[in-house]
């Protein structure tokens, strides 16, 4: 949500079909976007000085293919989060945790932070904070590296 509205990510020609279909309604899946503002605020109510950060897409999550994957997560949420997490991601978390570490994934898609820690929750790892929705080359990303290395 930005602070005059939303923004539109994916779906534009959806959109353009239900404004001359004259539809009211039209499902929709909000995403927040991570700003300045909530790299702060997590800064802020950070319990540790050391973060570790771990790219979500490439390096966290693995396609089913994958040969060395953790377990499904259990019914219904198996359902819900049908991704999976590479194998040792939740050890490697606990280790990070117990040596005084936040840990932080960040990630060029669209991700909901809720719906990403939910995820991590019950795969029995535990995430502190999120960039999500920005790409590694774009300028912002630089701002961010220097805000999270003070």
């Amino acid at each position: 949500m930005r602070p005059k509205g939303y923004r539109l990510a994916n779906g534009h020609h959806r959109w353009a079909a239900a404004l001359r279909l004259g539809l009211k309604k039209v499902p929709i899946r909000i995403v927040n976007f991570t700003s300045e503002k909530d790299i702060l605020n997590i800064l802020e109510h950070s319990t540790h000085d050391k973060r570790v950060m771990f790219d979500l897409d490439e390096v966290l999550l693995r396609p089913s293919t994958d040969p060395y994957l953790e377990k499904p997560l259990i019914f219904p949420f198996n359902l819900l989060y049908p991704q999976r997490l590479r194998l040792g991601v939740p050890a490697l978390f606990y280790f990070f945790k117990n040596e005084g570490y936040d840990i932080w994934f960040y990630s060029s898609g669209y991700h909901s932070f809720d719906d990403v820690v939910t995820f991590f929750r019950h795969s029995d790892a535990r995430i502190d904070g999120a960039i999500t929705g920005i790409d590694k080359n774009e300028l912002g990303w630089k701002k961010m590296e220097e805000m999270l290395a003070n």
